[in-house]
């Protein structure tokens, strides 16, 4: 009876959420079915990221890096790329050539030249970081790498060189994520010191430092114009488990979006369609096994897809049409998309699992 009882408690933190889904494994909710292939990794899936358009590469702690093709349903490649897990995953383009960028618990990064014919060649080692690399990304033209790491080290890397060009500590800054803006020299940084940093990329040091929360933040993303930056944190039983939006001028908190019971994994900016909707969206997983779509204005959850049995969430990536994929610990990545409900709302769709 007590279990009974603790469930429609549980859930009025959902009241306002009136769009909330399930899925059930092989059917979507309107009993569309949903195309499930042979899984990708044969353990936890830690990262996704977009590749090109309806192509997913994948990370996992099984070392493997893969390549999937969602579209027609089909592996492009797969490799071991690191002796130990992938921690975090990453695609540019050098000189008309297709990269992709792994990190992992060995310490290292790597870089690899993928051909047409989605042949693998490994480009460079990035070696320098004392404990797990925990996190990567590139500059806008493909020239930097930055790196992130549990020995609280920021790394600033030449792409081609691999050559590592400037390092800063700061003591106590277990680094989890870094995010470039689009079109400047600055990177956002959190950490589990709970501070949300801005470095400047040009001497890395940090450039300005937001106020600290009382949980750590998971995640972060900048927005295209680089007025905004999104944190997800860590949290329990609906303590943190928060979203907040930061504004980069005015340099303050501006909204926290509330409504997930676990840890946040991950958030970030979805790409402006106006066939789906006028207002800007932001995204979020959790390792409360749900995917939500909130808007960004008011602060509202206006679209929610849970995954039981998947574990926790642990990755999102978006591709510009508004396709996006969902890594998570037990049952692979799912791709989804979102579509106008034709009344003013969104629709998560689940359509293929890998």
């Amino acid at each position: 009876m007590g279990t009974k009882k603790s469930k429609p408690k549980r859930g009025s933190r959902y009241e306002n959420d009136t769009t909330a889904t399930t899925n059930i494994p092989g059917l979507q909710t309107d009993g569309t079915e949903v195309k499930k292939f042979q899984q990708v990794h044969e353990d936890r899936v830690s990262c996704v990221a977009a590749y090109k358009p309806g192509v997913c590469v994948s990370g996992g702690t099984d070392t493997n890096v893969g390549i999937f093709n969602y579209e027609e349903g089909k592996l492009c490649t797969r490799w071991k790329a690191h002796d130990k897990d992938i921690t975090k995953v990453c695609c540019s383009c050098l000189q008309g050539q297709s990269l992709v960028f792994s990190s992992s618990r060995d310490k290292t990064i790597k870089s690899w030249l993928i051909n047409d014919n989605n042949v693998i060649q490994l480009q460079c080692v990035y070696d320098g970081h004392e404990l797990v690399v925990t996190a990567i990304d590139i500059n806008s033209d493909c020239s930097l790498l930055c790196s992130g790491s549990r020995d609280n080290r920021m790394k600033l890397w030449d792409v081609e060189r691999a050559q590592c060009l400037r390092t800063n500590v700061v003591t106590r800054n277990l680094i989890t994520c870094v995010k470039w803006f689009s079109e400047d020299n600055l990177i956002a940084q959190t950490g589990e010191d709970k501070m949300l940093r801005i470095w400047d990329s040009r001497s890395l040091d940090v450039a300005f430092t937001f106020p600290p929360k009382q949980y750590f933040a998971t995640c972060c993303d900048v927005s295209p114009d680089g007025r905004f930056i999104l944190t997800s944190s860590n949290g329990f039983n609906g303590s943190g488990c928060e979203i907040i939006l930061w504004d980069v001028r005015g340099k303050k908190q501006i909204y926290t979006y509330l409504g997930h019971e676990q840890t946040v994994s991950t958030c970030c900016f979805f790409p402006r369609i106006t066939d789906i909707t006028s207002w800007p969206l932001i995204m979020s997983a959790s390792h409360d096994s749900t995917v939500k779509i909130w808007n960004q204005e008011n602060q509202k959850c206006l679209a929610t897809e849970s995954f039981f049995g998947s574990g926790p969430l642990t990755d999102i990536a978006v591709w510009e049409n508004g396709r996006f994929c969902v890594s998570s610990f037990n049952s692979g990545v799912y791709q989804l998309s979102l579509t106008s409900d034709g009344e003013g709302g969104v629709e998560i769709a689940c359509q293929a699992h890998f």
